[in-house]
């Protein structure tokens, strides 16, 4: 068995920052950004 070409390894670069809102109830949530983390009432 021979093995294939070898090439450098790739670096993974997301093209955009993920966004990430948790609900903790039925009006509290959390929401995580690249830059900072928000906790706070949701109106509705």
């Amino acid at each position: 068995m021979s093995g294939g070409k070898e090439g450098k390894l790739a670096i993974y670069e997301p093209r955009s920052s993920p966004k990430i809102i948790v609900s903790l109830g039925r009006q509290d949530a959390v929401a995580q950004f690249s830059f900072t983390t928000i906790i706070g009432l949701v109106p509705g």
